[in-house]
């Protein structure tokens, strides 16, 4: 569903940090190609394979961003929160779409015309610093992803994934399945299962209904090799 309409764009530019140094004329020159759109849960945003010109800004909810591995499997490369974008390399390449985006929960997206955006980004170079900042920083995750997977024990995947979620928290409200958190880790979700099973066992976690993970042992989720 399609909603033009300027003070719900300006709302969503607000929260995004490739926009927050824009006064508000620059804001309102983004705010009048945008379009406010709205998703339900688990529906697509864009497939892979899709032709896109279009950068979409999260205002509420979360996405999914998911490939298909050559055996069929669904890899989920990361998920996104208010204030993230995706679709961005589809703006600046004449390729089809390398990726799904799909819906976790109901969400609002601002979807900035990609060819007016680049013509905002030559008049205003902070966009395009920005940009490029965000774009190093998913290179940055996705090598520490790589690595992870090539390179970490599974414990050491899961603990180090729960450590960072937690926030130097020590209760952890999970915004995603386990099925989406195992695929993020390069893992089955009988496995994930079965490790934080055995987690809780050695009195490290304690798990409470379906999203919810306490940590009780920070040191030794630290500590594991």
């Amino acid at each position: 569903m399609i909603c033009n309409c300027s003070s719900e764009n300006n709302s969503c530019l607000d929260i995004v940090p490739i926009f927050s140094n824009l006064n508000e004329e620059e804001q309102i020159k983004v705010s009048m190609i945008t379009d406010s759109r709205q998703y339900k849960k688990d529906e697509i945003i864009y497939n892979m394979g899709e032709s896109n010109n279009s950068l979409y800004v999260i205002h509420k909810g979360n996405v999914k961003i998911s490939r298909i591995t050559e055996d069929g499997k669904e890899q989920v490369i990361r998920i996104l929160n208010p204030g993230d974008f995706l679709g961005e390399l589809s703006i600046f390449s004449k390729e089809l779409t390398l990726d799904t985006a799909q819906a976790i929960s109901d969400v609002t997206i601002c979807q900035i015309q990609g060819e007016k955006l680049k013509g905002l980004m030559l008049e205003y170079p902070s966009i395009s610093i920005k940009i490029v900042g965000e774009l190093s920083n998913r290179l940055k995750d996705a090598e520490t992803t790589i690595e992870r997977i090539g390179v970490q024990t599974v414990d050491k995947r899961i603990a180090e994934k729960l450590l960072e979620l937690s926030k130097e928290r020590n209760i952890i409200q999970l915004d995603r399945t386990k099925g989406i958190l195992a695929s993020e880790l390069g893992i089955t979700q009988e496995t994930l299962s079965r490790k934080l099973s055995q987690f809780q066992k050695d009195e490290w976690i304690s798990m409470k209904g379906h999203r919810t993970i306490v940590i009780n042992k920070r040191e030794k989720l630290e500590e594991i090799n």
